[in-house]
């Protein structure tokens, strides 16, 4: 699989700030260390791209592509983490990996250098709207005033990745696992916006689109095509008003559901409706 790989200066919606890690004491200046690092670490940034919003128009969206920003540093320094923001975003911004490494020219890296990031121990994540996220901290020397390449996988690419070049299908299935959990929920959501079916229409849903395609496409009387149904007298009455409802909220933008075509459903309309 080839991947797009596009060297960017500012991200809009999706912004990374990078930090160097040094040991206590050793950081190059150039920036506030940060005070109390893990492990004896000392923490300053050296790039950030502002998050902000995208101008109208302008929003670039990507699939089965990877992004790939050159960042160049302002210090030295032994252990890189970065952060991402969606502090602008309005959804979840799904990650589905990460790397970093020292480039070598233009868009190309030193492979060497490549580092997996990681994301509270795992490869994927998801910044929740207006949020950030801080990657876990990975070793990778870095030389002061010099370029690295930071880059941030789409979901699907990454998985596909996984299966056809390293054989492993972790990936994959985290991707997979997600995308049936969020269907799930949407699902749920979906059904309780709906309510209750109505176990009439359930009951009569082929009988229902038989007696409109008659009274549409046919010229059939209401009456007529009810007739030659055979429903129960116990449900015609409640029968008839539920067809006479649908009729009613038939155009030829949904006629479709009853297998009508739209030209059948123009003409019934445009002869007021007659049944």
């Amino acid at each position: 699989m080839a991947l797009t790989y596009k060297a960017i200066r500012v991200a809009t919606l999706c912004a990374v700030a990078l930090s160097l890690g040094a040991p206590a004491g050793a950081a190059e200046t150039g920036g506030p260390a940060e005070p109390g690092g893990r492990n004896g670490l000392s923490w300053a940034g050296t790039w950030a791209a502002a998050p902000q919003p995208f101008i109208p128009g302008s929003l670039e969206t990507y699939h089965n592509q990877s992004v790939r920003l050159i960042i160049h540093t302002s210090m030295a320094g032994s252990m890189v983490r970065i952060k991402i923001s969606n502090l602008f975003g309005d959804r979840p911004l799904r990650i589905g990996g990460a790397h970093i490494a020292r480039r070598a020219s233009a868009a190309d890296i030193d492979s060497t250098t490549d580092r997996a990031l990681r994301f509270a121990g795992r490869q994927s994540t998801t910044v929740p709207p207006r949020s950030v996220m801080m990657s876990d901290p990975v070793r990778i020397a870095v030389p002061a005033l010099s370029d690295l390449a930071v880059s941030i996988f789409m979901d699907y690419a990454m998985a596909m990745i996984g299966v056809y070049e390293r054989q492993d299908v972790s990936l994959a299935v985290n991707l997979f696992e997600w995308t049936y959990r969020r269907s799930i929920e949407k699902y749920r959501a979906l059904l309780e916006s709906l309510g209750t079916p109505d176990p009439l229409r359930a009951k009569y849903r082929e009988e229902l689109g038989d007696a409109i395609r008659q009274i549409v496409a046919q010229g059939t009387p209401l009456n007529a095509a009810v007739d030659t149904l055979h429903i129960p007298r116990e449900h015609l009455t409640a029968f008839t008003q539920m067809l006479q409802t649908e009729l009613a909220q038939l155009e030829p933008y949904n006629c479709a559901r009853y297998r009508l075509t739209i030209g059948k459903t123009e003409e019934w309309v445009a002869k007021g409706r007659p049944s």
